[in-house]
Order: C-alpha cells, then structure tokens, then sequence
C-alpha cells in the first residue's frame, strides 16, 4: 500500500510545475509593485525546490520501482515529503512577511490570497497522506498566521480565525480520507487472498497454481530446470471418517506447515485440493 500512495506523489508532475510557476510570478509581481528586493530572495527559494522537486519526480519516473523494496520506496517518499514541506514553508514565510512589512497593500492581497488558495490546494491534492498534508499546511499556515496575529488588527484577526478554521477541517477530511483509502485497500487485499489461496492452509489454490505454473514455463531458462513435485496424502479418508473433520483439517494444517518449512521462498506451495498438494 505505501508503495502506492508514494508512486501517487510522484504521479502529478504538471501540478508541482504549474504550482512552482505560479509562485515565481506571484513573488515577482510582489517585488515589482513593492519595491521590495526580500520578495526575490523568496522567488530564489522557490525556483531552487522547484528544479530539485522537477530532478527528483524525473529520477523516480525513469527509475525501475519494485514494490518489495521498501528501502527505496521510504526514501522516495522522503525525498517528497523533503520537496513537498520545504515549498510549503517557503509559501507560509513569503504570506507572513508580506502581512508584517506591507500590510494593506497589494503585495500583501496577492501574496495572501495566493497563500490561502495554496493551502486549499493542499487538501485536495494530497488527501490521502495525512502526513504530507499536515506538515504541508502546518508549515504553512503556522508562519503565516503568526504575522496575521502580530499584525494584530480585526482584519487581520479574522483572517488568521480563517485560516486555523481551514487548518483543523484539512487535518479532519485528510484523516477521513485515508481510513476510506485504507480500508478500501484492506477489503481488496481479502479478496484478492481468497480468489488466490486456500482457505484452510493459505497455500495457493487450484486456479493459482496453474497461472503460476504457466508463468513459470514461460519465462523458463533453458540453461535452468523446473522441477514439480506431486503429493497425496497416504488414508487421509480414513482420517476424517474415524476422527472427524477437525482432525483432518488439523492434518492438512501440519502437511502445509512442514512443506513451508522445507521448501524454499521461491518454491512455490499449493493445495489443489483435497488431500493434494
């Protein structure tokens, strides 16, 4: 599952892009109107995590991913999280500096707005990992609602009053939206196992085992043999008939236990059915 929800972080590249661009503008337009050259250093942070986040999605697009390496997979998903949080306060510190030093201005309007719409942005973009999203508008909101509050006026107040009511609803439907997903992922996960295993020994079933078996003679190397072993349990009737139905299961349970433990991890271990395996 985790591999997954990382492989979704990198699946929207156009998004991080029109976001970067957006708030290149945004900032340059500030610095223009205000005269302010602090708003360029801000532009810098920005266009620096915009080309690492544009590096890091190329690498992972082109990069073979294989989903039993977790490994590579966490430090994927760190390498997003990295991107993801350090734009983010780079948003909330641009919103709060242009609420301190030009309050009532257009500066403070357009950067403010493009702040809020940034954190709206954020929930719907990045609902299914409350991790990223709270550390996303928490680093954002944070910054920005500080100088809201130092500012310290009734509009200002309230705008701040906003954004904390905008802060706990994200962190709520976020929340709500990952116990769907992962419920969801759960639910398939069962039936997935069911179509696939036995019941009883959680073997491979009958179907299972055939596409298996055909993969294998497939992709087979000449060079390699394969080899198939066949068993049947010796009065496995007599069994059941003389002590029951549970002691049979208890002796089909024994048989898979003992086959997993001498057989290797790339063996492959099925129950036809009945008594064969």
């Amino acid at each position: 599952m985790r591999f997954s929800l990382v492989a979704a972080l990198y699946a929207t590249p156009k998004s991080m892009l029109v976001a970067t661009l957006v708030a290149l503008v945004v900032v340059e337009v500030a610095a223009d109107i205000s005269g302010d050259g602090v708003f360029r250093l801000f532009l810098a942070a920005f266009l620096a995590i915009g080309i690492a986040r544009v590096i890091a999605n190329v690498a992972y697009i082109r990069s073979p991913q294989n989903p039993a390496d977790r490994v590579a997979t966490r430090r994927w998903e760190l390498a997003a999280l990295a991107g993801a949080w350090g734009f983010a306060a780079v948003v909330g510190l641009s919103g709060g500096y242009a609420s301190l030093k030009h309050a009532g201005t257009p500066a403070e309007f357009l950067v403010g707005c493009c702040v809020i719409a940034y954190v709206a942005g954020i929930s719907s973009r990045n609902a299914s990992r409350p991790l990223i999203t709270v550390g996303q508008i928490s680093a954002t909101c944070f910054p920005f609602v500080g100088a809201l509050v130092l500012a310290g006026d009734l509009v200002h107040l309230a705008l701040g009053a906003m954004i904390c009511a905008l802060y706990a609803s994200t962190i709520v439907m976020c929340r709500k939206v990952y116990d769907t997903i992962v419920s969801r992922h759960r639910a398939q996960a069962k039936l997935e196992r069911l179509a696939l295993r036995d019941p009883l020994t959680g073997l491979l079933n009958r179907s299972a085992f055939f596409e298996r078996l055909e993969q294998a003679l497939g992709s087979l190397d000449p060079s390699r043999c394969l080899g198939l072993l066949a068993i049947d349990l010796d009065r496995f009737k007599d069994v059941n008939d003389t002590l029951g139905h549970p002691a049979g299961d208890k002796v089909l349970l024994e048989t898979a236990e003992r086959l997993r433990t001498i057989l290797g991890a790339e063996d492959c271990i099925s129950r036809i059915g009945g008594d064969e395996f």
